[in-house]
């Protein structure tokens, strides 16, 4: 398993008063003679660390695993590994593989990955691209046909970037915290397993086909204050889904057709607190 994020290593006794930054890097969860061994390379440079998890985890900091956020607390070294801007759903399945890894129980066949090179950790670093300010935006260069992630939050963007639909191989977007209003229809025709659109100012959702890629791909999505009123029907074609947020909207009508309830056996919470 290999997660891209950033990362940060601090002592027990610095963690508090560390002025370090993360590195952006990847991180491995591999098999050596036995034990499960976290490798922690670091895009920028040729450095890769590693620290044994098996016995090893004293505690796992999950408050924060949903917008991308893990710190692994372990007893020898006595070091915090903490995971920054990782993409949601995978670092939720790290998490869970941690805790089987923590209670002494079997963790699934195929979990574990070999070693990867050099070439291999920057090829996957650049699939990430995340803009935290508005003038390193793209608006007149075109997207990596090759990214998996994209995160473009609180840049007060006012419309849905359409260049992004064609980038088939995406699998996490997170436009929070912009402005926008309406998403095109033709969002269904996008790959991501997680769907991040929470603080903007949205209306409607729009019609979703039960044949579309989406309805069979996106797993999180977070629609949380926004101005939504109503969902449609076919918002639940969206048979894949586990977790939806639709907190701090002034939600009014939303049906869970029967057709569809049995295709959600796997649902987690539905958040719809206004």
């Amino acid at each position: 398993m290999r997660i891209c994020s950033k990362v940060l290593v601090s002592d027990l006794e610095t963690c508090h008063r560390s002025r370090c930054k993360p590195k952006q890097g990847v991180l491995s969860l591999c098999d050596e003679n036995g034990d499960v061994i976290i490798f922690i390379n670091e895009s920028s440079s040729n450095t890769c660390r590693k620290f044994k998890i098996s016995a090893n985890i004293e505690r796992l900091f999950t408050n924060h695993v949903r917008v991308g956020n893990l710190t692994i607390h372990l007893k020898t070294p006595p070091k915090f590994i903490m995971i920054h801007q990782a993409e949601p759903s995978n670092l939720m399945k790290l998490v869970n593989i941690l805790n089987l890894i923590k209670s002494g129980d079997k963790i699934p066949v195929g979990t574990l990955s070999n070693r990867p090179a050099t070439n291999e950790v920057r090829k996957v670093s650049h699939r990430r691209l995340v803009i935290t300010r508005r003038e390193d935006y793209p608006f007149s260069q075109g997207f990596s046909i090759s990214l998996h992630e994209v995160a473009a939050a609180g840049l007060r963007l006012r419309q849905f970037d359409t260049r992004l639909l064609k980038l088939y191989s995406l699998r996490f977007l997170d436009l929070s915290a912009n402005l926008l209003e309406t998403i095109p229809q033709e969002v269904q025709y996008l790959n991501v397993v997680h769907l991040c659109l929470c603080k903007n100012r949205i209306t409607r959702w729009p019609s979703i086909s039960e044949s579309s890629p989406l309805t069979k791909t996106l797993e999180l999505i977070d629609l949380s204050s926004n101005n939504l009123t109503w969902l449609p029907d076919d918002f639940w074609a969206l048979t894949n889904l586990r977790n939806v947020n639709l907190s701090s909207t002034p939600v009014l009508k939303v049906s869970y057709p029967g057709v569809c309830v049995f295709a959600w056996q796997y649902l987690e919470p539905v958040y719809v607190a206004v």
